[in-house]
């Protein structure tokens, strides 16, 4: 008898800007392009700012949450419709995996506190120290990562029953279990280098804001390898 087909879908919350999107896609083509090549024709998008129905929960295999320029604490009727789909999506026990906004959106939906990074944004790499050896989705990842970001809003405080995978030096919650088969990431695995050099290059105002330096910054992002903890591709085919 062969496996059961899963499909993954993707919630779109969030558009990328327009010169990035002319270059590299949205953000679900960005998502799409790091499932596994099978998974990659058949992902289900789910558009909320469409204006279609929400599907039903029960249908979905599995779901990730895209990340978006919007925030959290600031959002749209069409945000707010999305955050309460999500809770049914949750109460059917699928499993979900946000990132960076969807990350937070995980966290705001299950009861944490969402707000401001302490100290401003955070642009470019960051080094990541993960402590999962027995977690099914971030096991066979090394316990050093250097992974892209570019957040203004983090997890302040931890929903019920959330556990700390991954810690960074300014985001101490950079990677959380949430609950069984349920994650998030505050990094961005769905980026490519030249995705985030572009990032850094627009983001000049913010790197004076903050007095840093930002051809430190580029410098670092071209010299990253891109994403090595392939959380996307591994969530798309975990057994769940």
């Amino acid at each position: 008898m062969s496996a059961p087909t899963r499909t993954v879908s993707i919630l779109k919350m969030g558009f990328a800007e327009p010169e990035l999107l002319a270059k590299y896609g949205d953000y679900v083509d960005m998502v799409r392009r790091k499932l596994p090549a099978s998974e990659q024709a058949t992902a289900q998008i789910i558009d909320p700012s469409a204006g279609s129905p929400l599907p039903d929960p029960r249908s979905i295999d599995r779901l990730i949450i895209t990340g978006s320029s919007s925030m959290v604490t600031d959002p749209t009727p069409t945000d707010l419709q999305a955050f309460n789909w999500l809770e049914d999506v949750l109460d059917a026990e699928r499993p979900v995996l946000g990132l960076c906004y969807g990350h937070q959106m995980l966290g705001h939906v299950l009861g944490g506190k969402v707000g401001p990074l302490p100290g401003g944004p955070e642009i470019g790499v960051a080094d990541v120290s993960l402590n999962a050896a027995d977690d099914p989705l971030f096991s066979a990842c090394a316990p050093h990562q250097r992974v892209a970001v570019i957040h203004w809003q983090t997890i302040l405080h931890l929903p019920p029953g959330a556990h700390v995978l991954g810690s960074g030096k300014r985001d101490p919650h950079q990677a959380i279990r949430f609950a069984k088969n349920v994650w998030g990431v505050q990094f961005h695995p769905e980026f490519s280098r030249a995705v985030m050099i572009d990032y850094v290059e627009a983001c000049a105002d913010e790197f004076a804001k903050l007095g840093q330096d930002q051809k430190t910054a580029a410098t670092e992002m071209a010299a990253w390898p891109e994403d090595q903890t392939h959380i996307i591709a591994r969530f798309a085919t975990l057994r769940a």
